[in-house]
């Protein structure tokens, strides 16, 4: 206990006495949007295209959401899309990859992970890819680095941790 107890203050003390360049400090601002979506929704995913936010499904108390929320920056306003998903999901991952965005994995009613990946293309085209996935996921890390998306972390049981998807062109073929 007393080893914790002197790395907690040692870990302290090195964290106050490292210079940190003053360029380097990100200010991050907490004020508070006065849009608010029209629901209280929790375990949902959201992307950007720089201009505007698409929030995916998610989780109102009792019931699993298929809707996509579109929220404009510029103007602030919050409107849902015409399209939905094609199944109810919550703790999900989504990613954008530039003109488009894949919405990966979650959970449904059922509880257990989806093996699913749905595909949207502002303002409403939707494609399902059901089963797509080798295994159901849920949640993890997706970046995109122009080619491909890499996937970290929730290997459900599997050990198939940080594999990557290659998605070719408009078809994105085999996970």
């Amino acid at each position: 206990m007393k080893f914790k107890f002197f790395l907690a203050i040692l870990i302290t003390l090195i964290m106050i006495f490292i210079a940190v360049p003053e360029n380097s400090v990100v200010a991050i601002s907490m004020e508070k949007s006065s849009t608010q979506l029209p629901i209280s929704i929790s375990f949902t995913s959201a992307v950007s295209d720089g201009k505007t936010i698409y929030i995916f499904g998610g989780h109102t108390p009792g019931e699993i959401l298929t809707s996509i929320y579109i929220f404009d920056t510029g103007s602030g306003s919050i409107a849902k899309a015409d399209v939905e998903l094609p199944v109810p999901i919550k703790s999900h991952t989504s990613i954008w990859t530039g003109d488009e965005a894949f919405v990966i994995g979650g959970i449904g009613y059922d509880g257990e992970p989806l093996p699913h990946i749905v595909r949207f293309k502002p303002p409403d085209e939707i494609e399902f890819l059901n089963n797509s996935l080798p295994y159901g996921m849920k949640g993890g890390s997706l970046i995109w680095d122009g080619t491909y998306i890499y996937h970290f972390g929730n290997c459900v049981g599997t050990g198939k941790c940080g594999f990557h998807f290659h998605f070719f062109g408009d078809d994105p073929g085999n996970a």
